[in-house]
């Protein structure tokens, strides 16, 4: 059933209850572990804790399975389409829930006991699972009132905490000094703003979705992404399907490319319906138009246009090869 859902709302329902609650039992005490630091600065840091943590292995595998693409796709994008959060922010939460128990006294004599020692090692500045989880608390600014977490206002700030960090490291990637990751994600970041679902998970049939998916966060083979492994200079990665001349990244696909003027007329068609407006505006804006486009009728004709024009590719490319 998972396999055969086109709908992320129920694939995401069914991992929540079914997947996550089994990948984070007694989260509250094994997952609870001391901030890691970040680079130079020494820094505790939430977001590089997540990062090394086991069970995130899992989380993004789940989404990149929906999503249709490959192990090694850029995980900010993964996060971005599916609107994910880090599974490490469970095992946070949990572990203010089985504190704010202990604090009531809800538990038995033993655990108590246990939390008592907990405590001495926290006041001699000891590390044990109290100092960490106080740390936790402590890098989104939340204590304890009372003796007690607010856990919804928790979630809360981790969302918006995460958004924030999300956004600033997509900005990041578009400037990356390293060759492999240098503009990734430039095409990426110019229509992606937030890190929230996109609504062709939900009213694609499974093969379109593949190939939006692989489209938008750049999963794909034309020569903008090929050409990065490659390191051949970007200037370079010319489009070998039309005399252009131009570098076949995005929105050359989607909007200039010869080889696919008539694809791309019928694309068109269908979103001149859905805005009169839509043949004046420049090629830049057509491409964000379109990828931003929350119309049904103009997902579902971008999404045909993706696949008709791909397959099209692979085809001429290896015809040209057999030649």
């Amino acid at each position: 059933m998972i396999q055969a859902t086109k709908s992320f709302t129920l694939y995401a329902h069914l991992y929540r209850s079914v997947v996550l609650p089994v990948i984070t039992y007694a989260s509250e005490i094994w997952g609870i572990k001391q901030p890691a630091k970040t680079g130079k600065s020494g820094v505790h840091s939430l977001q590089q804790t997540y990062k090394n943590c086991k069970t995130e292995v899992l989380n993004l595998l789940m989404c990149r399975y929906f999503l249709g693409t490959h192990n090694r796709s850029c995980t900010l994008a993964v996060y971005g389409e599916t609107g994910a959060l880090p599974v490490y922010f469970e095992h946070i939460i949990n572990g203010a829930r089985y504190l704010n128990r202990l604090n009531e006294g809800n538990c038995n004599a033993l655990l108590l006991e246990t939390f008592e020692c907990n405590k001495l090692l926290y006041d001699e500045g000891q590390n044990c699972w109290l100092s960490n989880i106080m740390q936790h608390l402590s890098l989104v600014n939340i204590l304890p009132n009372s003796g007690k977490v607010n856990i919804k206002f928790l979630r809360k700030k981790l969302q918006k905490d995460f958004a924030t960090y999300w956004k600033k490291e997509l900005n990041v990637s578009t400037q990356s000094e390293n060759p492999s990751l240098k503009g990734k994600l430039r095409t990426y970041a110019k229509f992606k703003e937030t890190n929230q679902v996109e609504p062709y998970l939900n009213c694609l049939q499974i093969s379109l979705r593949k190939d939006m998916a692989r489209f938008r966060i750049s999963a794909h083979n034309l020569s903008i992404e090929t050409g990065r492994h490659q390191n051949i200079p970007v200037k370079d990665r010319i489009c070998k399907l039309c005399d252009m001349n131009c570098v076949e990244d995005e929105m050359h696909f989607l909007v200039e490319c010869t080889c696919y003027s008539h694809e791309r007329q019928l694309l068109y068609d269908n979103a001149q319906v859905a805005s009169a407006n839509f043949s004046l505006l420049t090629e830049e804006n057509k491409f964000l138009w379109l990828m931003t486009n929350e119309n049904r009728d103009v997902i579902y004709a971008l999404a045909t246009y993706i696949n008709n024009c791909f397959t099209k590719r692979n085809f001429i490319l290896k015809t040209k090869c057999i030649m």
